[in-house]
């Protein structure tokens, strides 16, 4: 049995950053259109109080065809091969379920008490603190995940001994921030820990496989793309891969806090005073 390698292309430095920019760029317009349109929209259509939850689900589905057409274009823009392309879209299409989908449907199953310190819905800082959060969080499982596969890279090249470039100095500070800024939230984000109690609770453990699950596609994708820089002898291919991830999360977590604050609106979440009434 012959197999075939990816096929994998040197990119085009000077023209790969504007074309993913722009791509990013209306990605994120996209994405946002979306997320703002289809609540107002089925409420407006369907004469009931608030959209049907298929709405929210369907609205998520749009999310991960969305993403996974802007993957496919920054795929054969920076030539990162179509093995690495299934993986990434099967991790992103993960992190779009778990927080368009079973994130959504845990706060609308569950009654939250105002003033509560770990949950504060009310207050308009609470959902832009999760997405820092969890933009964090994932983030710096990223970055480890590239400083490892990065290095991997330079041994099989031969270049452990080769100085640093600029851009290796700038993803390495990149990888640092991040990593270190993941128990420094940890230990004083208390709306990201009431986040995930309710939302671990509320989908009886999906959304800890579906995390799992992303962690693993997102290791992989990222050994994917090491791989290809191997073949090619160039540390590009895996470089590209972890800024165009890290970009794909920011537009990510900037969309999920447009989504929640337009439910929030539409469909307002179920509080109660501290007396229960």
């Amino acid at each position: 049995m012959i197999s075939h390698a990816p096929f994998l292309t040197r990119p085009a430095s000077r023209f790969l950053l504007p074309r993913l920019l722009t791509g990013l760029a209306l990605l994120w317009v996209a994405m946002t259109g979306t997320v703002l349109l289809a609540p107002r929209l089925a409420l407006a259509t369907s004469g009931r109080d608030h959209p049907d939850y298929a709405v929210i689900a369907g609205t998520g589905l749009v999310l991960i065809v969305l993403s996974s057409l802007f993957l496919a274009f920054a795929s054969r823009v920076a030539g990162l091969g179509a093995a690495w392309l299934g993986l990434a879209v099967l991790n992103n299409g993960l992190i779009l379920a778990g927080e368009f989908v079973l994130a959504p449907y845990a706060f609308y199953q569950t009654t939250f008490v105002l003033g509560d310190p770990l949950l504060d819905v009310t207050s308009a800082s609470f959902f832009p603190t999760v997405a820092g959060g969890l933009f964090l969080l994932h983030a710096g499982v990223l970055a480890a995940t590239y400083a490892l596969q990065r290095r991997r890279v330079r041994r099989e090249l031969g270049r452990d001994a080769e100085a640093p470039g600029r851009g290796d100095l700038l993803a390495a500070v990149t990888v640092i921030v991040l990593v270190v800024g993941i128990p420094l939230l940890a230990a004083t984000s208390l709306a990201l820990i009431g986040y995930g109690l309710v939302v671990i609770a509320a989908t009886s453990g999906a959304a800890v496989l579906v995390a799992l699950l992303a962690v693993a596609m997102g290791a992989a994708a990222m050994g994917r793309a090491a791989n290809g820089s191997i073949a090619i002898r160039d540390t590009a291919i895996v470089t590209a891969a972890f800024w165009l991830a890290l970009a794909m999360l920011l537009v990510f977590h900037v969309v999920w806090v447009v989504l929640m604050a337009v439910l929030v609106g539409v469909w307002p979440l179920k509080t109660v005073a501290p007396s229960g009434k």
